[in-house]
């Protein structure tokens, strides 16, 4: 566990050993990079160096302290652009990005300005035009949470409680959320609310390097009909993937099972080895 400097930010990474081939993974919304521990140091990844962060406002990172006078902090650019530089500023090459929830979109944004090897997100529908969430998203009043500032316990419970359908780790969830910066949820939600183009659907269509979509079938929040309708080249198993019996946050509620599926991504795609 180490800090590195971006943006001026002290922001908190979690690694395992130090190899050429590197899988970056990108949490959720009020989520932490403690989300991905048990798969970064899994023994099905010994052959890559595995790299978690903490996006500023989340976990351990720093607060950005311009976020009250400034809209545009904690936004889907923002985030976008931080991970950018990260890589550049740490010399990542070629990596695999990883992405859960906000952190999938994160992540389709990225692929396109930087040289990746593949992408990997999850529980993250491509979104061509915000006014696609409506869509891509089924209408509960839990999701309006992860843009509201202020949630109280009875309703962060709420949230919990829907969103894992395994719940042994809720109280980590939990956490993760009481302790991140709340603004990063009311700036993301007012960002997403002017109608931006975000143009993930083409950005996925346009990428040339091995991508993946998968999601699970107990997520309270992710309209599977959307997802199967969209038509996305060169998927990974030729069409989104799911995982049966586990909600939200799969890689929580049974990492052994998620580092299974992400493992099979990278052998089926020969990303053992680093692109050219």
């Amino acid at each position: 566990m180490k800090n590195r400097v971006s943006k001026g930010l002290n922001i908190r990474s979690r690694s395992n050993t130090s190899c050429k081939k590197q899988i970056l993974f990108i949490h959720g919304n009020s989520s932490s990079s403690l989300a991905f521990l048990d798969i970064i140091h899994s023994g099905l990844f010994e052959d890559y160096q595995c790299i978690a962060i903490d996006l500023p406002g989340h976990g351990d990172s720093d607060r950005d302290p311009q976020a009250a006078h400034d809209p545009s902090i904690y936004t889907m650019d923002y985030y976008s652009k931080f991970i950018e530089e990260f890589l550049h500023h740490h010399n990542f090459e070629q990596p695999i990005l990883v992405g859960h929830s906000l952190g999938g979109h994160i992540a389709t944004l990225v692929s396109h300005r930087v040289d990746i090897a593949g992408l990997f997100s999850f529980q993250a529908p491509p979104l061509e035009f915000v006014d696609d969430i409506s869509d891509a998203f089924l209408p509960i009043d839990e999701l309006n949470l992860l843009f509201s500032a202020e949630v109280s316990d009875k309703k962060l419970r709420q949230f919990t409680k829907s969103f894992l359908y395994v719940r042994e780790r809720e109280e980590e969830v939990f956490s993760d959320f009481k302790r991140t910066d709340p603004l990063c949820r009311k700036n993301m939600g007012e960002s997403l609310a002017s109608g931006i183009r975000l143009g993930e659907v083409s950005i996925f269509n346009s990428l040339e390097r091995p991508k993946a979509i998968v999601f699970t079938d107990k997520d309270p929040m992710i309209n599977r009909s959307y997802l199967l309708r969209l038509q996305l080249k060169n998927l990974w198993r030729e069409k989104p993937f799911m995982i049966e019996n586990l909600g939200h946050y799969p890689h929580i509620e049974n990492s052994e099972l998620f580092s299974r599926v992400l493992k099979s991504f990278l052998d089926d795609n020969n990303l053992g080895s680093v692109l050219t």
